[in-house]
């Protein structure tokens, strides 16, 4: 459900400055494929229709570190892949982008939030992000009350601290 936008806005920092993931494109690809399911009767795959898909392969260079010792690295190319539905090749590179530095953090633990597993997959969804945004809408009567109680006993104990 992530939106392309989200999506290259945490490739994006990946690539500029807040991790290290300079990809070459490998492969991009559009076409449609099968979709496939069992027949109701005879259990056969059947072809019901077929859909667009975009998909991508990067290669990235990774620097292992052998033996726990920097001196020691061991450089390698690895990949990263995305694929969505459609004809859109940023989505899918930038998918491709965030699964090579997820990948990363995974191996090494997150240096910066686009490598964090949780942080990229809380943050693309439109959907959630959405609606969390929109509730703010809503009334927050209580929420506010609570905050002007602790805002003015604070205020308070302030002023009877420089009275005294």
């Amino acid at each position: 459900r992530a939106e392309q936008g989200s999506l290259l806005a945490m490739a994006y920092s990946n690539m500029r400055g807040y991790g290290d993931i300079h990809p070459t494109v490998a492969e991009l690809r559009v076409g449609y494929v099968p979709v496939m399911l069992p027949h109701p009767i005879t259990g056969e795959l059947t072809e019901i229709g077929e859909v667009e898909v975009t998909e991508c392969e990067v290669v990235a260079m990774y620097e292992d570190e052998q033996d726990g010792q920097r001196a020691n690295k061991k450089a390698m190319f690895t990949l990263g892949y995305g694929a969505c539905f459609g004809h859109n090749e940023v989505k899918a590179i930038s998918m491709a982008i965030l699964d090579r530095a997820l990948q990363k953090g995974m191996r090494d633990g997150p240096s910066n939030p686009s490598e964090d597993p949780e942080f990229v997959l809380l943050h693309v969804d439109g959907v959630d992000s959405m609606g969390f945004c929109s509730h703010y809408k809503m009334p927050h009567y209580v929420t506010f009350q609570s905050d002007m109680d602790r805002l003015r006993a604070t205020q308070n104990k302030q002023r009877e601290a420089a009275e005294s």
